[in-house]
C-alpha cells in the first residue's frame, strides 16, 4: 500500500469511526501517560515556535475577542482578579517591570517633559497653600489657649522634608499636619519645637498625650549609623 492509498483509507477510517477515535483521544490525553507526553512536548521548541504563531494570527484575536464577550469569560475574570495568584503574578511583573531599563527610560523622559514640570508646580504650590492655611488655623488655636509662638508654611514644609515627607508615627507618605507634642491644654506652645508632622489618623489617635516621635526617629538614625560603622 503507498502512501498515498494509506492516507485515504486513514481517511475513510477516521470517517467511519469518527466518535469512537474521540473518545480514545479524550481517554488517552487524560491518562497519566498521555499528560505525561503532553507535557513533554509543550517544553519543546517546536511547540513554543508553533503557540507564538498562533497567537499572533488573526483568527486566534478574533477568538479572543469573542470570549471575552462571553458571561464565562467575566465570570471567571471576576473570580481570578481577587485570587492569592493573580496578586502575586501582578506583584512580581510590577516589580521585574520597575526594575527594568524600558521603565528608568520611560521615568527620566516623563521627568523632563512639559507635563511632569507643571505637575510638580501645581503640586508644590498646593502643598504651600495647605501649609499656610494649617499655620493659619494654629495660630488662632494658640491665640485661643493663649499659647506664645508661631510658626510660617515654609517652616513647616522644612520641618517635614527633614523628615522625608513621612509620617513619624506610621512611617508613611501621607498629607501631613502640624501636631503639638505637648498639646494647647496641658500649657505647650506654638513654637516650631513643639510640633511633630503627622497623618491626619495618627494625630488623632495620639490625642492628648505627650508622645514625641521625633525621638524614636533619632534613636533609629543613631542605631542605623551604628550598624554601618
Amino acid at each position: 500500500m503507498t502512501k498515498k492509498q494509506q492516507k485515504e483509507y486513514n481517511a475513510r477510517y477516521y470517517k467511519k469511526h469518527r466518535k469512537e477515535a474521540l473518545a480514545k483521544q479524550k481517554q488517552y490525553r487524560r491518562s497519566p501517560k498521555g499528560k505525561a507526553r503532553i507535557k513533554a512536548y509543550q517544553k519543546t521548541a517546536k511547540y513554543k515556535a508553533k503557540e507564538k504563531k498562533f497567537r499572533s494570527s488573526v483568527k486566534h484575536k478574533a477568538y479572543q475577542k469573542k470570549y471575552q464577550k462571553t458571561v464565562e469569560y467575566k465570570v471567571w475574570l471576576k473570580h481570578y482578579r481577587h485570587t492569592a495568584v493573580r496578586k502575586a503574578y501582578q506583584k512580581n511583573y510590577m516589580k521585574k517591570y520597575h526594575q527594568s531599563d524600558k521603565c528608568k527610560a520611560y521615568q527620566t523622559k516623563y521627568r523632563h517633559s512639559d507635563k511632569a514640570k507643571a505637575l510638580a508646580r501645581a503640586r508644590y504650590r498646593q502643598d504651600v497653600n495647605r501649609a499656610k492655611a494649617l499655620a493659619k488655623a494654629s495660630g488662632y488655636t494658640a491665640k485661643r489657649f493663649g499659647a506664645p509662638g508661631a510658626w510660617t508654611g515654609s517652616q513647616f514644609l522644612a520641618l517635614c522634608k527633614k523628615h522625608g515627607n513621612v509620617c513619624l508615627c506610621c512611617r508613611r507618605k501621607r498629607n501631613l499636619g502640624p501636631d503639638h507634642v505637648v498639646p494647647f491644654c496641658k500649657g505647650g506652645t506654638n513654637h516650631l519645637s513643639n510640633i511633630q508632622p503627622l497623618c491626619l489618623p495618627c494625630n488623632v489617635k495620639k490625642a492628648r498625650k505627650t508622645t514625641d516621635y521625633r525621638l524614636s526617629t533619632t534613636q533609629n538614625t543613631a542605631t542605623q549609623l551604628n550598624k554601618a560603622a
